[in-house]
């Protein structure tokens, strides 16, 4: 028997909710059993493929489901639309919207399964338009959940793999790959030829290409006789960029035309057609053949702009950071209504007190006592609250966030990016216990945090040993370029120092690369749980590198920054050339000191 499965349908048909007769909307009667018999219908629909007519019925469904204030239809109407939506090829921020108000109803009735598959459905359309980050949040929520659906948690390990694989964590997408091999039965020929084809995808990002065709071309002979082509989407896809990369331009050519076939059209195979796109554009430009190479570099063009372009990715962002936020919110002020509930009962309580024991002067006196320490201990819990709000925060972001309730995700046209990590932190690490080692990292970051005070930076966070500042956020500030650099110098001569210093004792100590760039960058608050404030774009990727590609004790800079203070008599510049940076090309990059 042959399947005829695309990849992504695995993804996002989960639904197990029986079939019924649809209706069509000119015969539509809102009521309870109309509404499950209509939802019901659709998710068959969905579920072969067949949902394009489905949408208008659904519309008409939901409308009567938030009638009848059936909540539990309103969140399986508003999953099923995003599904739809999601199929086709357009931008991907109106079927965020509708998956997020989706996830909303599904946790307010705590439905484990509702969730789970909201979670699934995000998770899998930020990692089509390469938000890979936002989709490995997601991924991980489910395996956080309650839910003992073992093929779910393999989906989430699957997804996870292919995630980690994009951002060339090599280590962790074979871990996650076992896990979902462990969880899916063997039978699953769909499933498994898809663990295979991206795994195959993996061994290409990791430069392996001809490890990269063994595998695919081994899944091609495994399941070509369970599996119709148009299972095989995937394959061709990767096959195509492998030899691409192998220089095999017209194998790379045959398969990527087989790939873009079977994708095109499809919503849900937008990542393959992109695949194919790309491999074609460059294929036929490699042999000279620039009419065919314009036209898909074009068709690739269209397709991003259309999915994932930067406005889309910021609006999706900032729509599930909107909500997250939102639910920290609602957690915060349940927990505000449980106390004011509570302390309703002890307004009421000494109140009691105090009519029962009126005429008792030093009773009084003992109830004014008690009523003055309350009221001094909720000032002080007010002014903790507040403290501990600008520990996470920017000064102007908690304030907004206290004034308006929420706080509002930035654009920033020209932010610098400062990244610093230490050299030999794993030597170091086994030559010192786990509180040396600690102690160490920590005495170094607390002088960071002083110096990035003193010269009017932001710290975003610390990631294990690196640590992370940008200077001209949350408020843009005319010197906030050369304030950065200051900072990073003023840091490495920190830990110069305390090298010295170690090495006379005979102790170990770190030594530290830093980079800068500059460039723009979204900034907002993420996460429900221990949110943080953090910055998004490519100039963040590009700060990464000048760090990689620096040296022990120096401060490396971009071109970008250089041209902003190649003029500032404060500093010297050394040119370095263009330099190799991974994923970037060719980097322009040079080092910076302080004259004296």
């Amino acid at each position: 028997m042959r399947l005829a499965l695309p990849l992504w349908i695995v993804f996002l048909t989960l639904s197990t909710l029986k079939v019924y007769s649809q209706s069509t909307p000119s015969e539509y009667t809102c009521s309870l059993a109309q509404v499950e018999n209509d939802i019901k219908a659709v998710t068959e629909l969905i579920n072969q493929s067949q949902q394009g007519s489905a949408s208008p019925t659904l519309r008409k469904a939901l409308q009567c489901a938030q009638k009848l204030g059936e909540k539990k239809l309103e969140a399986q109407a508003l999953l099923n639309l995003g599904i739809i939506e999601f199929r086709q090829v357009g931008p991907r921020d109106v079927p965020t919207k509708l998956f997020l108000e989706s996830l909303e109803l599904f946790t307010n009735l705590n439905d484990i399964e509702g969730i789970v598959r909201c979670n699934l459905q995000l998770g899998v359309l930020n990692f089509d338009i390469r938000n890979f980050e936002t989709a490995i949040n997601y991924f991980e929520n489910i395996l956080n959940t309650q839910t003992e659906n073992t093929r779910m948690r393999g989906l989430a390990h699957y997804l996870l793999a292919l995630s980690f694989s994009e951002l060339k964590e090599f280590e962790k997408a074979e871990q996650m790959f076992d896990l979902a091999v462990n969880e899916i039965e063997q039978t699953d020929n769909v499933f498994h030829l898809q663990i295979q084809a991206f795994k195959g995808k993996m061994y290409s990002n990791k430069g392996e290409n001809e490890r990269a065709v063994e595998i695919l071309e081994a899944v091609l002979i495994e399941h070509k006789e369970t599996i119709s082509e148009e299972g095989f989407a995937p394959i061709f896809a990767f096959l195509s960029t492998a030899h691409l990369q192998l220089q095999h331009y017209n194998k790379a050519i045959q398969f990527g035309k087989k790939a873009y076939n079977l994708s095109l059209g499809r919503g849900s195979n937008t990542v393959y057609l992109r695949e194919a796109e790309a491999s074609l554009y460059q294929a036929f430009y490699a042999i000279g053949k620039m009419d065919s190479a314009y036209f898909y570099l074009e068709a690739l063009k269209l397709l991003n702009d259309s999915i994932s372009s930067q406005q889309v990715v910021q609006r999706v962002t900032e729509m599930s950071g909107q909500y997250e936020f939102q639910q920290k919110l609602r957690t915060q002020k349940a927990q505000q209504e449980l106390k004011d509930r509570l302390a309703e009962k002890e307004i009421e309580r000494q109140k009691l007190i105090r009519n029962l024991l009126f005429l008792g002067f030093v009773l009084v006196g003992i109830f004014a006592f008690i009523f003055f320490r309350q009221r001094t201990k909720i000032s002080l819990e007010r002014d903790r609250s507040d403290n501990l709000l600008l520990n996470i925060l920017p000064e102007e972001i908690a304030q907004e966030l206290k004034e308006n309730g929420k706080a509002e995700a930035r654009n920033f046209d020209m932010v610098s990016i400062l990244f610093t990590d230490f050299k030999g932190f794993t030597e170091a690490s086994a030559k010192l216990t786990a509180g040396e080692l600690v102690s160490e990292v920590n005495t170094c970051f607390e002088a960071f945090d002083a110096i990035v005070e003193k010269y009017n930076i932001e710290k975003i966070k610390t990631i294990g040993d690196a640590y992370m500042a940008a200077g001209g956020l949350p408020v843009p500030t005319k010197h906030s370029v050369k304030n950065t650099v200051r900072a990073a110098l003023a840091m490495q001569t920190f830990v110069t120092k305390r090298k010295a210093e170690h090495a006379a004792k005979g102790k170990p100590a770190f030594e530290m690369r830093v980079g800068i760039h500059t460039g723009p960058v979204v900034a907002g608050i993420v996460g429900v749980k221990k949110f943080q404030y953090d910055i998004w774009g490519d100039t963040v990727n590009t700060a990464s590198r000048m760090e990689n590609h620096g040296e022990i004790g120096k401060v490396n800079i971009s071109k970008a920054t250089y041209e902003l203070l190649k003029d500032d008599p404060q500093f010297t510049f050394e040119s370095r050339g263009k330099i190799e940076a991974k994923g970037k090309g060719e980097i322009e990059m040079w080092f910076v000191s302080k004259n004296e």
